[in-house]
């Protein structure tokens, strides 16, 4: 037999066989999902070639935390829903670890895991969380409460003044929250946020008309 024809085929048994573990064993569709393969009862990812190890592993845990029933609330909140994509990702092996940033922040509108609300203030709508927990999946940071790669952008809190009675909270761009409150005349029955500290204590002292002892 012919040895360079040999190692020729030989060669071309190996890229065949680096081929179909590399990408037949788990493919990823061109949206980012993990697709089933027709007739198969199991899950088949359609994977770019320019996918490393790391950002499969996240992409698979992405799709279970996807499928996972979870209600924001009522003792369910980010901490807990990062924790169980944690216990998740070590089920099946991948290296996973809890990122936190404790300090109150708002973080732009928008769809979060298990919650139908777009928002949890009033005035300007936003997300106001005292503290916030996400993921990092073999080096990538996840946020599975927001189901995107990376963080939400934080407006972090500065400051947290007394005004009449009534908190309110400062944050970095100028924004400023009157927090719930029971103690004005007219109750503040939701968390509202301002673009200014200024329009915040108007606010305050619309439902606090008659207060005359100021307690800043």
């Amino acid at each position: 037999m012919d040895s360079g024809k040999y190692i020729s085929r030989q060669k071309n048994s190996n890229r065949r066989e680096e081929s179909s573990q590399g990408i037949e064993l788990q493919r990823l569709g061109s949206n980012g999902h993990i697709q089933s393969r027709p007739g198969s009862s199991q899950s088949s990812i359609s994977l770019p070639e320019s996918l490393h190890a790391p950002e499969l592993q996240l992409e698979l845990v992405k799709e279970e935390v996807r499928k996972m029933n979870f209600k924001y609330g009522q003792g369910s909140d980010c901490r807990k829903l990062a924790m169980d994509t944690i216990d998740l990702a070590e089920s099946k092996n991948i290296k996973a670890t809890l990122q936190k940033m404790q300090k109150a922040m708002l973080v732009e509108k928008g769809t979060i895991k298990g919650d139908t609300r777009q928002s949890n203030t009033e005035g300007k709508e936003m997300w106001y969380f005292e503290e916030h927990f996400w993921c990092d999946i073999q080096g990538i940071e996840y946020d599975p409460l927001f189901d995107k790669r990376g963080t939400p952008e934080m407006d972090l809190e500065r400051e947290r003044p007394n005004y009449k009675e009534v908190y309110i909270s400062k944050f970095n761009s100028g924004k400023a929250m009157v927090h719930e409150s029971r103690h004005c005349e007219i109750p503040i029955t939701a968390d509202t946020v301002f673009q200014s500290y200024e329009e915040a204590t108007k606010f305050v002292d619309d439902k606090n008309p008659n207060y005359t002892s100021d307690s800043e």
